[in-house]
């Protein structure tokens, strides 16, 4: 029997493995606050926050909580960051990781009104199977496990969402996305999505809107079916 060991991928301390998208440096985008990453008060640019490279089979746990309204995400597979071009001041100077993203957003909050923009959900692409039931203000529990390209989506136990990244049919859909009008960070996202290779890569901690804490976040490899 083999025994597959979880790493921590966060010490609660410090932010030792971690490093800002593009290469840039930490400029107050995140901050620690009692054992978590927190989002920060960014005064020249938002960074998507890069973890090192985690196993290509990958199961990864971590405690998120978010304040009422916020929406953030947690990005895997990420190979490639690109700098914002939006013009404004909170934006400028940032940038933001490029990969699949499971969608962790305050459900109530009107700016998210598509069910592929809701929690547990590839966002942009796959709406997850049910509704969440994490509530904004509290810790919940989050999971992505992937094999061989195949993913799934837990919030506080519950599977909301499997995506086989290998189909057609998902290929088909992300560059439909890709080549929609006015999409920009999200195109990049799902250009990404249709040509995912397996193999090492980093997941990332993203920094959108509204206040988000990231905590016991850990990593192991995914043992096989």
């Amino acid at each position: 029997m083999i025994l597959l060991l979880a790493l921590a991928l966060f010490d609660g301390l410090s932010f030792q493995g971690w490093q800002p998208a593009a290469g840039l440096p930490h400029n107050g985008s995140w901050r620690i606050e009692d054992g978590a990453i927190a989002t920060g008060k960014p005064s020249s640019g938002r960074h998507d926050l890069l973890s090192t490279a985690v196993p290509a089979d990958f199961d990864l746990s971590f405690e998120y909580k978010l304040a009422p309204g916020a929406n953030t995400g947690l990005k895997y597979f990420v190979r490639h960051s690109l700098f914002y071009e939006a013009g404004l001041p909170d934006f400028a100077r940032g940038a933001a990781a490029i990969g699949p993203e499971l969608q962790l957003v305050d459900d109530e909050s009107p700016e998210v009104p598509k069910p592929d923009q809701k929690t547990g959900a590839l966002y942009g692409l796959l709406a997850p199977d049910k509704p969440a039931h994490a509530p904004a203000g509290q810790w919940n529990h989050a999971r992505i496990l992937c094999r061989s390209l195949i993913c799934e989506h837990f919030i506080n136990g519950q599977r909301l969402l499997r995506v086989d990244f290998t189909s057609p049919q998902m290929r088909d859909k992300a560059l439909a996305l890709a080549s929609s009008p006015g999409a920009t960070i999200s195109a990049a996202g799902a250009v990404a999505v249709a040509h995912l290779k397996p193999g090492p890569a980093a997941i990332a901690l993203q920094h959108h809107n509204g206040n988000a804490w990231f905590r016991n976040i850990s990593v192991k490899a995914a043992a096989t079916r």
